[in-house]
């Protein structure tokens, strides 16, 4: 709506009952418009609720650095007056996926119905290359048979997705350290003044509903000195994390193709040929950078899985290719390599994106 509506919305709140509006208010105080976001908190904050507390402290991860401020001022006036009251307690179990290929990471957390234990209430958000957040989904009421058993922190499942030929891994992780994934997000996203996804919005509630501080500096490992060579970059290629994070491009198929028709059906010997050339098209210095990024956060996730080597030698090729930005590096041919050759496996089996019937696949 436009903004003078939903101002004169947040505005008519005052003439409601408090106990009803603090929700609506938490809504708006999420809203991309800063008056509309602006008014809200100020409403907010004038509630003598410790649900508009709650609704405060929640907010905090969620609001531009413009207004964080207002709300932590709102917050601690209400803490002064003595109307503060903990949260309802949940257990939560948290998921997250490795970055893919692409960049994009899910991160789902779980938590059971207090009153129905056979039943969760399940938000999964997915964040994208910058990172941001991308996409967000929430269900309350979801069957608990629906997910895999849980396993213990560390622990890490590997799933087969769901009516396709593919797999996924899924890490057992702390509440907090979810927590502390999904708020770097946030503060990329936020600066780039970004509306958050409405789902996000509306379930964000239960996830800062606890106060929640920053955990000290993340400090990745570092890998032994003999595997901290180029060379050896290439072991993290061996681990199933990283198994679509080859060259993915429709011009790597028409160049599969060609070998396949000039040296028959497998051509082995002509993948490490023709890795420098797909190398050299496919990693700009811009792109190295995005592939450096993402080796930075798939070293925390190897570290939470209880990889510490790899985890070690993820950030060590992540500062290399940082450093010296060569599409050669022995890191980018391994990625050339995996990208040709899923690219000829695929048309031995009749699958080519190319094509707008497997796209959707």
């Amino acid at each position: 709506e436009p903004t003078e509506v939903a101002l004169t919305i947040t505005e008519a709140t005052a003439r409601l009952d408090p106990a009803e509006t603090v929700e609506l208010l938490r809504m708006l105080s999420l809203d991309p418009r800063p008056p509309v976001a602006r008014l809200a908190l100020r409403r907010l904050g004038e509630l003598r609720l410790p649900e508009a507390a709650i609704a405060l402290q929640s907010l905090l991860p969620n609001l531009p650095a413009g207004h964080r401020p207002q709300a932590e001022r709102s917050l601690r006036k209400l803490q002064l007056r003595g109307v503060v009251e903990p949260p309802p307690k949940r257990t939560w179990r948290v998921l997250i996926s490795p970055v893919d290929g692409q960049g994009r990471q899910a991160l789902w957390f779980i938590s059971p119905d207090p009153q129905d234990e056979a039943h969760v209430l399940f938000i999964g958000l997915w964040l994208d290359d910058v990172p941001s957040l991308q996409r967000a989904v929430g269900r309350e009421g979801m069957a608990a048979s629906e997910l895999i058993p849980a396993g213990d922190i560390g622990a890490v499942h590997l799933v087969r997705a769901f009516q396709e030929e593919s797999i996924t891994l899924l890490l057992e992780a702390s509440f907090d350290a979810g927590r502390a994934i999904l708020a770097e997000a946030l503060d990329s996203h936020l600066s780039q003044e970004k509306p958050l996804p409405m789902a996000y919005r509306f379930y964000s509630r239960y996830l800062w509903a606890e106060p929640w501080e920053p955990a000290e500096q993340w400090t990745p490992p570092t890998p032994p000195e003999e595997l901290a060579t180029p060379e050896h970059t290439l072991k993290l290629l061996e681990h199933p994390a990283f198994l679509d994070w080859g060259v993915r491009e429709p011009w790597v198929y028409d160049l599969a193709e060609e070998l396949g028709r000039r040296f028959g059906a497998w051509w082995e010997e002509e993948i490490t040929t023709h890795a420098r050339t797909i190398a050299e098209r496919a990693f700009s210095q811009g792109k190295i950078t995005l592939l450096s990024r993402r080796l930075h956060r798939m070293s925390r996730w190897l570290q939470m899985a209880g990889e510490p080597t790899l985890a070690g030698l993820a950030h060590w090729t992540a500062e290399r290719l940082r450093e010296e930005p060569s599409p050669f590096h022995p890191f980018l041919l391994g990625l050339a390599e995996m990208g040709l050759r899923l690219a000829a496996l695929n048309l031995l089996r009749g699958v080519d994106p190319r094509r707008p019937s497997d796209e959707a696949q």
